[in-house]
């Protein structure tokens, strides 16, 4: 199968409808991540810019697993009980082209936030910065 056939039928799932619904748990972040940027361009105190970003770590790995946990219940769903006829899942031209910018933006912020969690975690190691409660 060619990528394009596999991304087509990718996008008659039920799991592709509920992906692409999932990007209002992005944008808050994405603000807050904004919030963050112009906070460390105005403050330069350091102590409170690694707090931030330590708590913005957290809700990064609370994000993921939330969607985790909505989507695997919903690929198990649909591949073992539900059983769908995919041919009868359509979409509008438009809507079909919103699902997959939203799908592809979250996949983008997915890899952005990997790279977040692991420079997060190579700080850490490195002891420049620490989190003390």
């Amino acid at each position: 199968m060619k990528t394009p056939e596999i991304w087509q039928k990718f996008l008659k799932t039920y799991t592709a409808k509920v992906f692409a619904c999932l990007i209002f748990t992005d944008i808050p972040l994405l603000i807050f991540w904004l919030f963050i940027a112009l906070g460390k361009a105005i403050d330069h105190e350091s102590g409170w810019i690694l707090q931030i970003f330590f708590f913005f770590s957290l809700l990064i790995s609370s994000n993921i697993l939330c969607k985790l946990v909505i989507l695997l219940p919903t690929i198990l769903l649909e591949k073992y009980f539900i059983k769908p006829d995919y041919e009868l899942i359509t979409s509008t031209p438009r809507g079909q082209k919103l699902e997959q910018l939203s799908i592809i933006l979250q996949v983008i912020f997915l890899i952005f936030s990997l790279i977040y969690l692991l420079c997060s975690i190579i700080l850490y190691k490195m002891g420049i910065y620490k989190f003390e409660f």
